[in-house]
């Protein structure tokens, strides 16, 4: 399924649609966490280029940094809206475009993993899945939605684990919700999808898409101009009480990129909370505690080589309640 690029038309073109194709098809596993971090999408960070915003949390990722590379002015697949009448809860929510960029067609998709435009080796840009232990009963969330030329939206929460003796993620389970009617959703609509388990086993990771184009999922390449708003999603455990995906804790580190000393400052106050720094292939590489009821910390990160870190902010319980990332210079 390509959900972000189709129809290729120039080498550029070739590349980008070449890391949107790996996106589909691959997943890390990294250190194992029980929850996500702003599923509400009330948090966005500007990118430095100032040509987009992205939903923070670190777990999130879009095709938005392609823009990055792009010349001249292109509107960006996946935006921070705030608008009346399109916001379910809250202050924001994440308005997803069918666009083109380098003149090939890009769903508006958001997505757990990560994309990191990569020109000399395009099958490395991106990848889905974040880690994930938790076994909900189901996926829910608010959308609204006007497809062109009988475009269909898609979301879905798929649930995996890595299987040592053959190398593959294999699934265990899967909660999809797919509108192929061709009415137009103008107002706010839940959908509340069970999660269809296939066996027993704990996952370790997850992998999330919510696109305004699903493309190969009723065999119509995307179409320009079609437009999803997606907001207040949840997974819900089997207790039937919801994951708190609207009311983690904010983070805000500086400065970014760092060197020895990295300060913290965090929304409310903690008590045994830690900061975790994680390499982008998922290795913990050190942690550190925080100080109690203390909402700013600086950081000593000597210890840390140069290049690009997920951080995430744990609590004694286990419970992730915070990420990002950084660059240590």
């Amino acid at each position: 399924m390509n959900f972000l690029f189709t129809k290729l038309s120039t080498k550029l073109s070739t590349l980008v649609a070449s890391s949107a194709i790996i996106l589909l098809a691959t997943s890390d596993s990294l250190t194992a966490q029980s929850t996500l971090a702003n599923f509400g999408w009330e948090q966005w960070t500007a990118a430095t280029s100032g040509k987009y915003d992205e939903p923070s949390g670190g777990v999130w990722a879009t095709p938005n940094p392609a823009l990055d590379v792009a010349f001249g002015s292109n509107p960006a697949p996946v935006a921070k809206e705030s608008g009346a009448g399109n916001v379910q809860n809250g202050t924001y929510s994440a308005k997803l475009k069918t666009v083109k960029i380098f003149g090939v067609k890009s769903a508006g998709t958001v997505f757990t993993g990560k994309f990191v435009f990569n020109l000399s080796n395009p099958t490395k840009s991106a990848k889905l899945g974040v880690p994930f232990t938790a076994r909900p009963d189901r996926f829910t969330g608010w959308y609204k939605y006007t497809g062109v030329n009988g475009d269909s939206c898609l979301a879905y929460a798929k649930l995996t684990k890595f299987n040592a003796a053959t190398g593959l993620s294999e699934q265990v389970g899967l909660a999809r919700m797919i509108n192929k009617t061709g009415v137009a959703v103008t107002a706010w609509t839940q959908f509340d999808i069970p999660f269809d388990y296939s066996n027993t086993n704990t996952p370790d990771s997850i992998t999330v898409v919510i696109t305004s184009s699903a493309g190969a999922e009723n065999l119509q390449a995307p179409q320009e101009g079609s437009t999803m708003y997606s907001d207040n999603n949840d997974l819900l455990l089997p207790t039937g009480v919801a994951m708190s995906l609207n009311n983690m804790v904010t983070v805000r580190t500086f400065p970014n990129p760092a060197t020895s000393k990295l300060t913290v400052e965090l929304g409310r106050n903690l008590q045994a909370a830690s900061i975790r720094f994680f390499t982008y292939d998922g290795k913990l590489v050190t942690t550190k505690p925080l100080i109690d009821n203390t909402l700013t910390n600086e950081i000593d990160i000597s210890s840390l080589n140069s290049g690009m870190y997920y951080y995430d902010i744990q609590q004694s319980d286990m419970q992730v309640i915070g990420a990002g990332k950084i660059e240590v210079r």
